[in-house]
């Protein structure tokens, strides 16, 4: 069994990431504002998710490369994207975010029984 992991945000980064992850092996369920952009990943076999929850697999691996703070905040505060994440699972934020938000998406997730692990370089 591939390995799977949710992808979030295809624009001009993620979709050539997503393009790799899927070339590599890996099982995508993929997720964009503007559903039309996940056309291509889709045909190259990544699952297309109606919402962002709906790319999460509990315990599982969630990226995210969205587009600012705002997008970022949205997509970790939807509907059921903390909770199916679950305990052990990894987001992983590829999106380029200000230190404050990195903070509170941290402590939002440590809320949630998370260990949130903040890198600045």
């Amino acid at each position: 069994m591939r390995e799977s992991i949710g992808f979030i945000g295809l624009g001009l980064l993620g979709l050539p990431v997503a393009a790799n992850l899927l070339q590599a092996g890996y099982a995508l369920t993929v997720y964009n504002r503007t559903p039309e952009k996940a056309e291509p990943r889709v045909a190259q076999g990544a699952l297309q998710a109606v919402r962002p929850a709906d790319a999460v697999t509990t315990g599982g691996i969630v990226v995210t490369l969205v587009w600012d703070d705002e997008a970022m905040e949205d997509v970790v505060k939807s509907e059921d994207f903390l909770e199916r994440l679950g305990i052990g699972g990894i987001h992983v934020s590829m999106s380029t975010v200000s230190p404050d938000t990195g903070r509170k998406l941290a402590d939002l997730h440590a809320r949630h029984g998370r260990i949130a692990g903040q890198h600045w370089y």
